[in-house]
C-alpha cells in the first residue's frame, strides 16, 4: 500500500510540475481533466 501512495505522490508532483507550463496555474482541476 505504501508503494502505491508513493507512486501516486510522484505522479501528482510530475503533473503539478507540468501544469504551470501549460496553463500558468497549478490546479487540481487541470490534473483531474487530464
Amino acid at each position: 500500500l505504501e508503494a502505491i501512495f508513493k507512486a501516486l505522490g510522484l505522479s501528482l508532483k510530475q503533473a503539478t510540475s507540468i501544469d504551470p507550463r501549460r496553463q500558468g496555474i497549478p490546479s487540481t482541476k487541470g490534473i483531474i481533466d487530464l
